[in-house]
């Protein structure tokens, strides 16, 4: 079955979404690092592409600005530029986002992790 693109971005938006939401839910602090570390590389991709939907939304909205696809009412152009601008910005901001993870994961590289000794906690996860 095919989906309409719209309808496919749409989906794909709120998949992105949940699953991000369901990664930052996570109780990272009972992990220990060495497991954790294997989440950079993901992560510094999914960041990646992240700054590359921003940056062909900023491009949409440049390519759109004169009401060639919108009606033209009062704001509307500054509106699109100042979304065309924002979209632009986030796009920069998660190109450094995905360096510094993509340092962080370099810099880690070589660390020889410690594993903790597993002991018993006194209290209940509620």
């Amino acid at each position: 079955m095919n989906r309409e693109p719209n309808s496919q971005q749409t989906d794909l938006t709120a998949e992105l979404a949940q699953a991000a939401r369901a990664l930052s839910e996570i109780e990272l602090i009972r992990s220990h690092p060495a497991d954790t570390q294997a989440l950079l590389p993901d992560l510094r991709t999914a960041i990646d592409s992240l700054k590359q939907v921003s940056a062909q939304l900023s491009w949409w909205y440049n390519r759109s600005i004169r009401g060639n696809d919108y009606a033209a009412d009062v704001g509307a152009d500054t509106a699109v530029e100042d979304a065309a601008a924002q979209l632009l910005a986030a796009s920069r901001f998660l190109s450094a986002a995905r360096d510094a993870v993509g340092a962080a994961e370099e810099a880690t590289g070589e660390v020889r992790w410690k594993r903790r000794r597993s002991t018993p906690t006194s209290h209940t996860d509620q």
